[in-house]
């Protein structure tokens, strides 16, 4: 019985640890448009693919004074990395990146991706793809 109790009360201790960056990526298709649900005619039905990244946070309060700023880095398939930045102004909210139809073909679609809450002073919250990793900068001279 002790063990269960001590279980138990692990799996609280781990429920309750904060989460303030969750992220989902999506493939995307006719299908996930409004239109292609209700069969209404629209122009984008036959070339509507490819990817997008949903990025939701929860952050205390204690630091929207200090102008928090979200940052998604994107490694596309051709191997280039883009970033945005975009201002976190609720503690409570979520930002969607879509890499669609010709930028998708040219870019080779989303090979990983990582996100970071930050301020001037600190990093307060990262999340990234299992399979990013950072670029090691290499001396031009060998």
């Amino acid at each position: 019985m002790r063990f269960f109790v001590l279980g138990l009360i692990g799996l609280i201790g781990v429920g309750c640890h904060p989460r303030f960056l969750q992220i989902r990526s999506d493939f995307l298709t006719p299908a996930y448009l409004g239109g292609e649900q209700i069969d209404t005619p629209d122009p984008r039905r036959h070339c509507f693919y490819g990817e997008q990244v949903v990025v939701r946070w929860v952050i205390p309060k204690r630091y929207l004074g200090l102008d928090p700023t979200l940052e998604l880095t994107v490694r596309y398939g051709d191997r280039t990395i883009e970033s945005f930045r975009v201002s976190v102004r609720k503690t409570r909210g979520f930002w969607v990146y879509q890499l669609t139809e010709e930028r998708y073909s040219c870019k080779g679609g989303i090979l990983s991706y990582k996100a970071e809450i930050f301020t001037d002073s600190e990093v307060i919250a990262r999340w990234q793809h299992h399979i990013w990793a950072d670029r090691i900068a290499a001396p031009d001279e060998f």
